[in-house]
């Protein structure tokens, strides 16, 4: 904990670091405001990746405060953490006021519809999403959650790339 946090503190006045990749490294919530403050610090980093780290929601709502004021993150990778219903409503607040982020990883969390149209708030300027290994429920469910997610997926003219496999 005390290396992976000097570390990040370094980070916050560096300036030439573009890629940033912690994933599989057990990050705590002292380690995630680190992280919080490298993002609403460092003018440089666009891309962030957190995957593998079962991080949960409280650490996912500290980061996800940080992205409201970052203005350089375009990519941002928060494949298997843990991320539930509960935390995407922040989340999507987070990226919605971002709107630099254009390449999401959310694969393999505990998302549901719920979870999917609260992110989906944001396919206005995401190119890249993946919601793969979630528990979206494609085929098996017609609620509402999937017609804002529909609607908003027909009128999104940035979406590339969506990854809805194994739901």
């Amino acid at each position: 904990t005390e290396g992976a946090t000097s570390i990040l503190s370094a980070l916050l006045n560096n300036t030439v670091l573009t890629s940033l990749n912690l994933s599989d490294n057990g990050i705590s919530m002292e380690i995630a405001q680190t992280v919080k403050e490298v993002l609403e610090k460092n003018t440089t980093l666009k891309s962030l990746t957190l995957r593998y780290n079962p991080i949960g929601d409280k650490v996912i709502e500290a980061i996800s405060e940080s992205l409201e004021v970052n203005t350089t993150l375009t990519s941002l990778d928060l494949g298997e953490c843990a991320i539930t219903d509960s935390s995407s409503r922040k989340l999507a607040i987070g990226l919605c006021k971002n709107k630099k982020i254009i390449t999401l990883d959310l694969r393999k969390n505990l998302l549901t519809e719920v979870g999917m149209e609260e992110i989906a708030r944001c396919l206005d300027f995401i190119y890249f999403l993946d919601l793969s290994n979630n528990k979206l429920n494609v085929l098996k469910t017609s609620g509402l959650a999937w017609v804002v997610f529909s609607e908003r997926l027909q009128k999104s003219e940035t979406i590339r790339k969506l990854d809805l496999q194994q739901n």
